[in-house]
């Protein structure tokens, strides 16, 4: 789950494939119990992970979310558009098995999986005056010997680095440039 503070909206994962949206509506704490969420539906497989993504490139609102599921895929969803039918603006296919984590940072989408793999996702340039970005798979990291189960990414300027959990309780770090197209 994750929420969107800016947009007082809390999204959820579920079993079925959709997410389930909660809006609030105050700042208060409590919430009436009668609140039914909205639901973004689109997977075929539950959903594994939830990030926000941030940035006047994302859509009207500045917001876009991101899942990953265990139908192999991570998709991107504007789910402030009227028509929640169309709320998912891109698929990404490339993983072999459930994707466990993503994480974000400026034009760059990192994600894991259980195929044992990590995949590096980039802007694609020139879309700066479309409403949303569009992400192409840049590189694959294929040095794991286990199932991958979360990822995190801290980005200074051209480099940083990523963390990745795995099925064994192994936390292994990398050096990441954004420079060219290595993952180191």
């Amino acid at each position: 789950h994750i929420y969107v503070h800016d947009k007082r909206a809390l999204f959820a994962g579920r079993a079925d494939g959709s997410i389930a949206w909660w809006k609030r509506k105050g700042f208060g704490i409590r919430t009436r119990g009668d609140e039914k969420p909205a639901f973004l539906e689109g997977h075929m497989g539950a959903v594994r992970c939830i990030v926000s993504l941030r940035g006047s490139v994302f859509g009207r609102e500045g917001y876009l979310i991101a899942t990953g599921s265990s139908d192999r895929t991570i998709r991107l969803w504007d789910p402030w558009v009227r028509d929640l039918k169309k709320a998912c603006v891109q698929t990404l296919r490339g993983h072999d098995a459930s994707v466990t984590g993503i994480a974000v940072h400026q034009r760059l989408l990192l994600s894991c999986s259980t195929d044992k793999t990590i995949k590096v996702w980039q802007m694609d340039d020139g879309r700066e005056l479309l409403l949303y970005p569009w992400y192409t798979l840049h590189d694959t990291v294929t040095d794991s010997q286990c199932w991958l189960n979360s990822i995190a990414l801290h980005l200074t300027g051209e480099s940083g680095e990523l963390y990745v959990a795995d099925e064994r309780g192994t936390l292994s770090a990398y050096q990441l440039t954004t420079r060219g197209r290595t993952v180191q």
